[in-house]
This record gives C-alpha cells, structure tokens and sequence, in this order.
C-alpha cells in the first residue's frame, strides 16, 4: 500500500489532522479507525507535546481506538481537564 515510511506518515497525519476537524462523533471514530488500521497511533504523540489540540470526545474515541496509548491519552485528557478548570476561573 505505501511504497516508504514517509508516505505512511503524510497519509497518518493527514487522517488525524482530519479526525481533529471532522463535525461528527460518528466521523471521527470512522477516522480514528482508519488511522489505527494504517499504524498510524505514533501521530498521538502530536497531542502531548501540545502541536495540536482534542476535545474530551476526541480523547474518548481514541483511547477506545487505540487502547494500548490509554496512559498517554489519559495524561492528555488530564492537562485538559486543568486548563479548562484554569480557563474557569
């Protein structure tokens, strides 16, 4: 299917760059499967250092997606927890 890694790449960030951006829950699982199915979950990493942001569905459906980054996830889903409480106040 991919003739390099790179292309691997380009399509697994294009996927969640649209994931991030879908208008439906509905399409954002269809999208995060995809993504797992291509190995694509080395993109998660994008959430941690900050490049890119979720929301709490988005988390919900990648930790169900991809169960083995469930601690990364949930260190992710933590920090937006305390920014949105921060933002409350």
């Amino acid at each position: 299917m991919f003739e390099n890694a790179s292309e691997k790449s380009l399509l697994a960030k294009s996927l969640f760059d649209a994931f991030l951006k879908a208008p439906s829950l509905d399409m954002k699982r269809r999208l995060s499967n995809w993504l797992h199915s291509i190995g694509g979950e080395a993109q998660l990493s994008q959430l941690s250092t900050g490049t890119l942001s979720a929301g709490e569905d988005d988390i919900l459906i990648l930790m169900k997606t991809f169960p083995c980054r469930h601690k990364e996830l949930e260190k992710y889903q933590k920090m937006l927890e305390q920014k949105n409480e921060s933002e409350e106040e």
